[in-house]
């Protein structure tokens, strides 16, 4: 069974497009896991506070309490062994927050953000079983053909044409991980990521306020190319390996095709590294998601089914 692995930093609770996609996943047979870290000092999300229920069977985990215990792994060829550089800088940047808050001003609170989502990303990736994902990533009608490749590789995509410090084709963190059960995928991954980390982590620790992100996109990137026969990028190949086929095409925002297992409820130019380009509307991620419930939800039924349902009527737009 795929496991999807969500991150969500902050205070508030899931909004109308993270449940509709949390339930699309648990309605095609998906694990759900959430890696979270409050704002609040000391507070820790669990499923009421994120707006789930006890029987959603979404699994909640603090990453301060994540982190603590990954420290006490000694075991040189685990990933939570090699991480430890990563874990150091998120240890500190989350210590931060709890101690002295988020920067007042908006383009630095946002700098750093993305700073510890993007680098958490690569640190779940890297060290827990599953798929991490944005959360405006939902399963396609495709899901099923890629479950043999997501055992087998270790799973990114290409999305646009913005990567920052990329190679054309380079892949984007905003899908990282493997199914892969010896984890020695994740292993070579953890390698290679923190080799490109080690030598910034001061410069890390003290640029919470600064732009670091991109570092951590093109990281992934880099590093994700460098596994060769053992990566994937889904959107640019089919299960079997061989170049994109149109039988594998998805259906996303404003009449655009995405390609391979997941579906993106954002336009492919929409990139909050980059300036420019058409942004999504509220509209037009509430049309995408009744085109889902309306045409590709006809073999389901139960209870996930109807709470798709509810998170699509709370949908602005």
């Amino acid at each position: 069974m795929t496991i999807i692995n969500y991150i969500w930093l902050g205070e508030r609770s899931l909004g109308a497009l993270e449940l509709f996609n949390v339930y699309s996943w648990k309605l095609v047979g998906c694990d759900v896991a959430i890696y979270t870290f409050h704002w609040g000092n000391g507070r820790a999300h669990d499923a009421q506070s994120l707006g789930l229920s006890q029987d959603d069977g979404v699994d909640v985990h603090d990453m301060h309490a994540i982190l603590e215990a990954d420290a006490s792994v000694n075991d040189g060829d685990d990933p939570r062994k090699i991480c430890a550089d990563m874990r150091e800088v998120l240890s500190s940047w989350y210590s931060r927050v709890w101690s002295s808050g988020l920067d007042g001003a908006e383009d630095k609170r946002q700098d750093q953000i993305f700073n510890m989502v993007d680098l958490t990303k690569s640190y779940i990736g890297a060290t827990r079983l599953g798929i991490v994902l944005d959360f405006k990533v939902g399963p396609s009608p495709h899901l099923g053909l890629y479950s043999e490749a997501f055992t087998q590789k270790f799973i990114s995509y290409t999305r646009g044409s913005l990567m920052v410090g990329g190679a054309s084709g380079a892949p984007e963190n905003q899908c990282i991980g493997t199914m892969h059960a010896e984890g020695t995928i994740r292993r070579d991954y953890a390698k290679l990521f923190s080799a490109k980390f080690k030598l910034g982590v001061d410069d890390f620790k003290t640029g919470f306020n600064l732009k670091k992100y991109d570092l951590f996109t093109t990281y992934h990137a880099r590093s994700f190319m460098q596994l060769k026969k053992d990566a994937l990028n889904v959107t640019l190949k089919g299960p079997d390996g061989l170049p994109m086929s149109p039988m594998y095409d998805v259906e996303e925002i404003a009449d655009e095709k995405g390609h391979g297992p997941f579906r993106v409820f954002k336009r492919a130019g929409d990139q909050t590294n980059q300036s420019g380009g058409v942004k999504t509307t509220p509209s037009e991620v509430k049309a995408l998601a009744k085109h889902v419930l309306d045409h590709e939800t006809a073999n389901f039924e139960g209870p996930y089914l109807a709470k798709m349902s509810r998170a699509w009527s709370a949908m602005p737009g």
